[in-house]
């Protein structure tokens, strides 16, 4: 019996592992496979999606300057090192991984999901699109909810935008690492290295890092600098590009410079939305950057002038604006449009704040343009590949597995050609691009809530009797959206 019993043992041990070996999934290539093992650092368990392409529905690069070209690489460009960065991301994951991106672009990809919501088609795996756009969306059932699709509490996932744009709790949108045109479209400030040394400044109040390091950088600081540089034309005559300024803008950027002291016209609550547009802090905060935008005698803003855009920039690119209040982006636009006599050794700031006891900086994002992505709600057979491809694209974006980030390869494509403080420049792009802030209310535009700062400044008008005129319009509006996502629970 007991030679019997072994010898049962023996055979069974030879016959296992010939079944286990007739029934290897990995003989089967139409299948995904899942492995045991990771890619390092990747937070994901390797899988491989055979033949598996990932369609985005992105801005077109006629719009945004790396509208396209974040997602996907442009074979007939040499040398750029965002497009070896984005190819070197993409070849990866599509070896590793098995997944292809593929791109279509449109100017507005929004007026695209109307269209996919009446249809139903599931053209599109995932839409990036510009917030003011992309938000009001949500309560059309046009996005799957993504906190439990995506790693949402990792770095690569911008927290600002979670934090900011996630009413009830409910994540939708989401900016990200694998996007440049979240960041693009960040206001900051840009100051002319040489004029501020030339005016000697740099004595008086220290190099302009010093200052933001020292949290020096207000809007009091900015405002008294404002006045010293400021000269009329040589008729004495102001608001013309003849004129020297301490800073140029837009109107847009009153409400900017507003979200440099931390302020949004809406913020999100427990239970809802809270109008924060007429409270104390608000008219505080704008009277002050009032101060600044509104005197023709330190200030010059598009609308104030008949050249608008062109004569704003003429005006920093002639050396006659010390501060330029712009986005991120407008680093590449000046150098690309500027010629040699134009080109200014200018230097990167982020937005100032209130006072010194705020003691932290926030950087606005333009609503107009400033990007999220979103998986339509349409995408149901390909979600798994896709939401893998989501959480490969952002890591790989922040953590690449080789070379450059993709934030990395933006620093080095923006700030090229920069004196000895490129070092600095990129510091204080970092300090620019971590407290972003959303404005929900604008986004949003409840009662016109977009204009608000902007309305205020350019009729010279008191923030608090504006907001009265606009306030039961404002709360209703905001009421409905309430509701909306209410009727979404």
């Amino acid at each position: 019996m007991k030679k019997l019993t072994a010898f049962l043992l023996l055979a069974l041990l030879v016959i296992v592992p010939c079944f286990a070996a007739c029934n290897d999934p990995a003989d089967d290539a139409s299948k995904n496979t899942s492995e045991v093992s990771e890619v390092p650092g990747f937070p994901l368990e390797k899988e491989y999606f055979e033949n598996t392409t990932i369609t985005i529905l992105g801005i077109a690069s006629g719009r945004h300057t790396y509208g396209e070209l974040q997602f996907v690489p442009n074979d007939e460009q040499t040398g750029n090192v965002i497009n070896d960065v984005v190819a070197e991301r993409n070849n990866y994951i599509e070896e590793t991984y098995g997944i292809k991106i593929e791109l279509i672009a449109e100017n507005y990809p929004n007026e695209k999901i109307d269209d996919m919501l009446a249809t139903g088609l599931d053209t599109y795996d995932v839409i990036a699109g510009d917030v003011y756009n992309m938000v009001p969306k949500i309560t059309s059932g046009a996005f799957h909810k993504l906190d439990d699709l995506l790693l949402l509490e990792n770095e690569w996932w911008d927290q600002s935008s979670i934090e900011h744009l996630s009413a009830l709790g409910d994540t939708y949108v989401v900016a990200s690492d694998c996007l440049i045109g979240d960041d693009m479209y960040t206001y900051l400030v840009l100051f002319n290295k040489d004029m501020y040394e030339d005016e000697g400044l740099t004595a008086k109040y220290g190099t302009m890092y010093d200052m933001v390091d020292n949290y020096e950088w207000t809007y009091d600081r900015l405002y008294t600098i404002a006045k010293e540089v400021s000269h009329p034309d040589p008729d004495g005559k102001w608001t013309n590009v003849n004129c020297t300024y301490g800073l140029l803008g837009d109107a847009y950027g009153s409400t900017m410079m507003v979200a440099g002291g931390g302020v949004t016209t809406a913020v999100i609550t427990d239970d809802g939305f809270d109008l924060t547009a007429g409270s104390q802090k608000s008219i505080d905060v704008f009277q002050k950057v009032q101060a600044v935008m509104g005197d023709p005698t330190a200030c010059c803003y598009v609308e104030q002038i008949p050249e608008s855009w062109s004569g704003i920039s003429s005006i920093f690119k002639n050396g006659r604006g010390l501060f330029y209040l712009t986005v991120a982006n407008g680093i590449i636009t000046l150098r690309a449009a500027a010629t040699e006599e134009e080109a200014v050794n200018f230097g990167v700031v982020p937005i100032p704040m209130f006072n010194e006891e705020q003691g932290k900086y926030y950087s606005g994002i333009n609503a107009y343009q400033s990007e999220v992505l979103a998986i339509p709600s349409t995408n149901k057979e390909n979600l798994d590949a896709t939401v893998y491809a989501l959480e490969a694209l952002a890591y790989y974006s922040h953590s690449p597995s080789a070379g450059k980030s993709l934030r990395e390869a933006y620093y080095e494509t923006s700030l090229k050609l920069q004196a000895v403080d490129s070092d600095d420049d990129a510091r204080m792009l970092d300090i620019v691009f971590e407290n972003r802030l959303y404005d929900l209310g604008g986004i949003y535009n409840w009662g016109g809530l977009i204009g608000l700062y902007s309305h205020c400044l350019r009729n010279n008008a008191g923030l608090a009797s504006y907001w009265e005129s606009i306030q039961s319009a404002a709360e209703s509006d905001m009421e409905a959206t309430l509701d909306a996502y209410a009727d979404m629970k």
